[in-house]
């Protein structure tokens, strides 16, 4: 990927072909390329030490940005094209929502007898130390009162899986509102799923079965979608996302290709594969639930082939 950053277009069908056979192969799913993103910028912050500046940093996210992007979306293409998404009939959807609104309903009882709005303190707490970085976003926030507003939003959402065309326009406002006054991106709100499921599998203990984590994780992903969507669209409509000439947008990408390609040259000759299996370690320290899609993995094959992938890139940045 670092060697194709001299040639783009030609980078971009190779990434898609990549990001197919990762999908069809290993079930690799967008959420995945967040986790290996996060320790390759560690792996490659770390074997920099001082190199690593914000041009630097600016410059890999954003390279890595569009290496996950196209493969993710080749993934998805590849899968729709194959019909490889799990698709139901009409009557067994309804049979499978049924049974996920009743686990979502009962054990929500169960928490709102047991812990309420303590339940979203114990949130906290777990989300801020899963994840720091987002603990800005809630600075001036009153806490007291954010642990209530956010039972009450699962409240409201247990509540109307009753009236699911009347929760969507809801949640959209919602997601335009958090958007607009916090910021608040797609990416987070993976965070926040984290520690919801996290605080819902300690508060009802051995009432977490399968099922229970299965039609939770099912309401998560519609809350959080629909929030992000929401959001996504109330920032396109506004024109709040940053704009540049082509002038601007030519000048940011030979900076950030120079920043890559040339701190790429520091990771090549200092670290090389072993920068991979570096990653690899972090990756699975992080993310342990990604571990199994490696279980029968040559290790030293794969590090090979990471090194092999971002080293493409980088070069197809010239074109």
């Amino acid at each position: 990927a670092v060697k194709y950053l001299d040639d783009v277009e030609g980078l971009l069908p190779i990434l898609e072909e990549m990001g197919e056979k990762h999908a069809r192969e290993w079930e690799t799913k967008r959420e995945h390329y967040t986790a290996v993103g996060d320790a390759l910028v560690w792996t490659l912050k770390t074997g920099l030490g001082e190199a690593w500046t914000p041009e630097v940093a600016d410059a890999w996210t954003w390279v890595y940005g569009v290496i996950a992007k196209t493969m993710a979306d080749g993934g998805e293409k590849a899968l729709e094209e194959e019909g490889k998404e799990e698709e139901t009939n009409e009557v067994d959807e309804k049979e499978l929502f049924e049974k996920r609104k009743v686990a979502v309903q009962s054990t929500w009882k169960t928490v709102e007898d047991s812990l309420s709005v303590d339940a979203t303190k114990l949130f906290y707490q777990k989300l801020f130390e899963n994840y720091p970085s987002v603990k800005p976003l809630f600075e001036n926030a009153d806490m007291d009162s954010q642990a209530e507003k956010l039972y009450k939003t699962v409240a409201l959402a247990v509540k109307y899986l009753d009236d699911v065309e009347g929760l969507l326009p809801i949640l959209e406002e919602m997601g335009e509102k958090h958007a607009r006054e916090w910021e608040t991106k797609r990416e987070h709100y993976t965070a926040v799923g984290d520690a919801l499921v996290w605080t819902l599998k300690t508060g009802l203990g051995e009432a977490w079965t399968p099922e229970v984590a299965d039609a939770w994780t099912w309401v998560y992903g519609v809350i959080a979608k629909t929030m992000a969507d929401g959001g996504e669209k109330a920032l396109e409509e506004e024109g709040k996302e940053e704009e540049t000439n082509e002038v601007d947008e030519k000048e940011l990408f030979e900076k950030r290709k120079v920043a890559v390609q040339s701190t790429w040259k520091t990771v090549e000759d200092s670290l090389s594969v072993d920068a991979t299996k570096l990653f690899y370690q972090k990756l699975f320290e992080n993310y342990p639930s990604v571990k199994p899609l490696f279980e029968n993995a040559d290790m030293d094959s794969q590090a090979e082939k990471l090194y092999k992938t971002v080293a493409l890139a980088v070069k197809y940045l010239d074109d």
